[in-house]
């Protein structure tokens, strides 16, 4: 095996109605109490009270905090910590898609180191383990209930800050179907994308190793198989929606160990500075840097052709390769997700100042590119991805 470094949650439980199985992992962790952190419109549908009613009838309490927006920032996870102190929960349960989930992470781990998020930004800062913390992702995206990151907006400074810790990964994920079958299409496409899009930067990522490889390549398998379906066909086609979820898992536990690339790097701005969403956001640069990269892992692309359609296996890996950008422009298509810049509301004349924002603000994302992107490559990206 080449050289290795990666984190795994401490159990994985996965199948229709597993939820149902949170009383024993709570007594097993020695919970007593449970915070469950998540949104509003996650109570709004009945999944707090889900949760609650199964714990309810073992006797556990639980304190519902549904105060998570979409890209929440260190004050949203202080309100956390406020509740978490009053309440006097000993053990945290994330129920939603990754916002939610990197703020139980964070309100985890910073009740057990000081109460301060500040202090345990960055890379492997932390030096205590967290309350124990259970994720449930309802959405098939983001990754994060497999991943040692938890990214948060810094309100004061104005960009994304993120804690890097084995401390972050779940003592137990939930991986229950049940809870994505009625996602609506629009977060079904979103995430989904972001998915496809974690396990192609990490399967290509100058930091993959042969198991990281192995789950990327899995999840691209599963997201070229099932997305579209999940997509088109909804709560009706639950084989496609139960792909769906162990693709996101996959990708994120190969973009854990192998870090991601250019096309999260270069959405930063579009994300932050235009609220589109984030897997909207990197699905836009997929295409144009995968076609930027296709000179530095040509192999790899073709590898991932085949992935996507086995077809390809009859190509040469020059065409494969090619190919690949072709096929995912295919399946964003396919999910009404244009990769055209301008339909977002971007004018030309910001392009210069994306690029710089973009490099000098995602170093930690861009150093697992296959290839270098200086300033002027990602304004020569960002123009292709414009005038497309």
């Amino acid at each position: 095996m080449n050289n290795l470094k990666t984190f795994f949650p401490n159990v994985v439980l996965t199948g229709d109605g597993i939820i149902n199985q949170i009383p024993y992992w709570v007594k097993h962790f020695g919970g007593s109490k449970i915070l469950l952190v998540t949104d509003a419109n996650l109570t709004k549908l009945g999944f707090a009270k889900k949760i609650k009613d199964i714990v309810s009838e073992e006797k556990i309490r639980l304190v519902i905090w549904d105060g998570v927006t979409a890209d929440p920032d260190i004050g949203t996870v202080k309100k956390g910590l406020k509740v978490l102190d009053k309440s006097s929960c000993d053990l945290v349960i994330g129920l939603g898609g990754g916002s939610v989930l990197d703020v139980a992470k964070t309100v985890a781990v910073a009740a057990k180191n000081g109460g301060s998020v500040e202090n345990c930004l960055g890379l492997y800062r932390v030096l205590s383990r967290s309350l124990p913390k259970f994720l449930i992702p309802t959405t098939a995206g983001t990754g994060s209930e497999a991943t040692q990151a938890a990214v948060l907006v810094d309100e004061i400074n104005k960009k994304k800050v993120a804690i890097y810790s084995e401390h972050n990964m779940a003592d137990v994920v939930f991986i229950d179907f049940e809870l994505t079958y009625n996602l609506p299409p629009v977060i079904t496409a979103d995430t989904g994308a972001d998915a496809l899009c974690h396990a192609i930067e990490a399967f290509v990522s100058k930091g993959s190793s042969d198991l990281t490889d192995t789950a990327g390549l899995s999840s691209i398998k599963k997201a070229g198989r099932y997305l579209i379906r999940a997509y088109r066909n909804g709560k009706s086609d639950k084989e496609a929606r139960r792909g769906m979820a162990a693709a996101a898992f996959y990708a994120g536990i190969s973009f854990c160990g192998a870090g991601l690339g250019g096309a999260h790097g270069l959405a930063y701005p579009l994300d932050t500075g235009y609220h589109v969403s984030h897997g909207r956001s990197v699905a836009v640069f997929l295409p144009w840097v995968m076609e930027y990269n296709l000179s530095a892992a040509e192999e790899k692309f073709s590898e991932i052709a085949v992935a996507l359609d086995e077809s390809c296996s009859r190509l040469s890996v020059k065409k494969a390769a090619q190919r690949s950008i072709e096929i995912v422009k295919d399946i964003l298509t396919n999910l009404d997700i244009s990769y055209n810049l301008s339909d977002y509301g971007v004018k030309k004349e910001d392009l210069s100042l994306m690029a710089e924002s973009a490099v000098t603000s995602t170093e930690r994302l861009l150093k697992f590119n296959p290839r270098p992107i200086s300033i002027k490559d990602a304004e020569k990206i960002y123009k292709k991805a414009y005038y497309s």
